[in-house]
């Protein structure tokens, strides 16, 4: 038993610092590519782009919304409900990151 508690202890240790490791580094690209596609928003395992597979999908999805205001309640909303995960702060990091990796996609 006290096996599962350290194993338990241990990723969630491991999800700490590699969250955090993105949310100090500050919004790019890169940062909301790996947000994206990694399962670091939610507790099932999916990411966005588990519903979000294409390019032409995330421009799609992303042209419907202009302003960042909307996105940003999309964003949560599908973290909230499609991935079971805490919405993000409006002007966090990742926020800004999640958003400028879907605006950059061509």
């Amino acid at each position: 038993m006290m096996r599962i508690a350290w194993v338990f202890a241990l990723v969630f240790i491991v999800f700490s610092v590699c969250y955090t490791a993105y949310a100090d580094s500050g919004p790019s690209v890169e940062t909301g590519k790996k947000l994206f596609y990694g399962t670091f928003l939610g507790t099932n395992g999916k990411s966005c782009g588990s519903c979000h597979k294409t390019t032409e999908n995330i421009k799609k999805d992303t042209a419907k919304y202009p302003e960042d205001p909307a996105l940003k309640n999309v964003i949560n909303g599908c973290i909230t409900e499609n991935l079971k995960g805490k919405p993000l702060p409006g002007d966090s990091a990742e926020m800004n990151s999640l958003i400028m990796y879907m605006r950059s996609v061509k």
